[in-house]
């Protein structure tokens, strides 16, 4: 391979690398997670990678399909809890 190639190739990794650093959830509350006016009750967020602040771990369920519940105490009487699953049994509880 000719020096020229090995540092166009070189050169693209490094764009790449520096564009999946800059990706990252978005920090959000429990609130703003789970509340939403859709009729079918989805949330907003369903699908999405998020950050979730300002929550304490209530409930770790690790058997069957692992389950964590994390309520935030600044919203007690309602959206103010999330029950986060691992469906495929990765492990990702394992820390917490």
């Amino acid at each position: 391979m000719s020096r020229k190639m090995m540092i166009i190739r070189i050169s693209i990794i490094v764009v790449i690398l520096m564009f999946a650093m800059q990706v990252q959830a978005v920090e959000l509350s429990i609130y703003d997670i789970q509340y939403t006016t859709d009729p079918n009750g989805d949330s907003p967020q369903n699908g999405n990678i998020v950050d979730c602040r300002g929550g304490i771990v209530i409930h770790k369920a690790p058997t069957g399909k692992p389950r964590l519940i994390i309520q935030d105490p600044a919203y007690p009487a309602g959206w103010g809890a999330i029950q986060v699953k691992d469906l495929f049994g990765t492990g990702v509880f394992d820390d917490v």
